[in-house]
């Protein structure tokens, strides 16, 4: 049995929605079959640390120097 060691820091699943088309190939196959709240969850999970969501900006207090981090 072969097993395959993915770091945190590797492969995300926002990356296997998104590569080829994953999710909008399922998506457009099988939408009638997909519950509201998969779609919605997908959603949530395809726009999470996005500046879609916002974002904070943090301002040094001693050189002012900006920095901004998704929400």
């Amino acid at each position: 049995m072969h097993m395959e060691y993915v770091s945190t820091r590797g492969i995300k699943l926002r990356d296997i929605f998104l590569d080829k088309g994953n999710w909008w190939k399922l998506f457009l196959k099988h939408r009638d079959l997909i519950r509201l709240s998969i779609i919605l969850n997908v959603l949530k999970l395809l726009v999470c640390k996005t500046s879609f969501l916002g974002y904070h900006q943090f301002i040094c207090p001693t050189c002012f120097q900006e920095q901004e981090s998704p929400s």
